[in-house]
């Protein structure tokens, strides 16, 4: 903690601790609002999640949804009969320290979700 006062504040704890500079209270407050890249919020939830700004889960979740509009776009195209296949995998969400991945049900598609929506589904012909 002492470094990152230094780092980020420009504070040296041992010298301006107890002085109008940095009172208690400032203290306090500068702890609760450490910055994510602070050896603090390192230590206390761990490297890898300290990275994790919101701004990255923020990123990670464009590329998951342009993972899933690329794939639905090959599915069109399968249903146009323009391939036999998708020719796009099947998206996987990029991991995220402390967020667990929903599992797959089974079911998929349009029908899947009118049917969690409560809708009765519809075939159009």
């Amino acid at each position: 903690m002492e470094s990152d006062l230094l780092r980020f504040w420009g504070l040296d704890l041992v010298a301006d601790l107890g002085t109008p500079r940095l009172t208690w209270r400032r203290l306090g407050v500068l702890i609760e609002r450490m910055p994510e890249e602070s050896a603090l919020m390192r230590s206390l939830v761990g490297t890898e999640a300290a990275q994790w700004t919101p701004e990255r889960h923020l990123l990670a979740g464009v590329i998951d949804s342009l993972g899933v509009v690329a794939y639905l776009l090959g599915g069109n195209l399968v249903a146009l009969g323009g391939a036999k296949t998708n020719p796009v995998p099947e998206p996987k969400p990029i991991e995220r320290p402390g967020v667990e991945v929903a599992k797959p049900t089974g079911e998929r598609g349009l029908m899947s979700l009118a049917r969690k929506m409560g809708q009765s589904p519809v075939r159009l012909t």
